[in-house]
């Protein structure tokens, strides 16, 4: 008898986190899995870090389709849920977990961005600082207009793409995200811009962000292209700041 009340007991007592990605990103929310979609996770619990999963996924609300991060920190059966919200109907692809106390390295890669039932487990305990790094993207389609647009140029669909920094260290688990910044950004008539970011060695502890950018002209501009200019990003109070610097902006659209 006492063999089934103790089964009876396991049963009833809910676990730290289920193994479905999709069952545990919708009870962190506080919303049911029939509003979310593209909802998948990693499992970092056996790397010793403070956060023990991440989820990534959608969430459909009166507003739109709302983008979240939860990450989730576990001792024994008690867990604490850490929420990041990305913006409104962006795609969120994880690119890589980088150590902003180890090598230099480029911020640009592939983890994964497809729907999953399981947790993916990712082999990275070598991270004294680790951070997770994502990119977003956010696309708005062209409008057809009966007059000619100024110059003659053609009407695209604007996109922006951007790099999201979010720290898995302990120290910033209330506040974890900490850098956010355009990757490329087209307006509707074919201007804006492309960066590529990489971690490079600076003054502190802590690897600074570098940032190359290059000027997209318009569609139908006929300026010359503008040379490519160079940011530099440090981590002060937990977040990275740009390094001030003069940046003469040249040419035209």
């Amino acid at each position: 008898m006492l063999r089934y009340l103790i089964i009876i007991a396991a049963l009833i007592v809910p676990s730290a986190a289920s193994a479905e990605p999709n069952t545990d990103f919708a009870r962190h929310m506080g919303v049911t899995q029939f509003t979310t979609t593209g909802v998948y996770g990693f499992d970092l619990s056996h790397n010793g870090w403070h956060v023990d999963r991440i989820i990534i996924g959608q969430n459909r609300t009166k507003w739109g389709l709302m983008s979240d991060v939860v990450l989730v920190s576990c001792v024994k059966k008690k867990c604490w849920t850490r929420k990041v919200r990305i913006g409104k109907d962006e795609k969120v692809r994880a690119l890589k977990i980088v150590d902003l106390e180890g090598a230099p390295t480029s911020l640009h890669g592939y983890l994964g961005d497809r729907a999953s039932k399981h947790y993916r487990r990712l082999h990275t305990r070598d991270k004294r600082r680790p951070v997770l790094v994502l990119e977003t993207r956010w696309r708005k389609p062209g409008t057809k207009s009966k007059r000619p647009p100024p110059g003659g140029r053609r009407v695209v669909e604007e996109v922006r793409r951007s790099l999201v920094l979010i720290s898995l260290h302990r120290k910033d688990f209330s506040s974890p995200r900490i850098f956010r910044k355009d990757i490329s950004r087209r307006y509707s008539y074919g201007h804006g811009h492309h960066s590529l970011f990489s971690l490079v060695r600076g003054k502190g502890r802590a690897l600074d962000i570098q940032e190359s950018r290059r000027r997209n002209l318009g569609n139908g501009s006929k300026c010359r292209a503008p040379k490519p200019t160079t940011h530099r990003y440090q981590l002060k109070n937990r977040r990275y700041r740009e390094k001030r610097t003069l940046h003469m902006s040249k040419g035209c659209r």
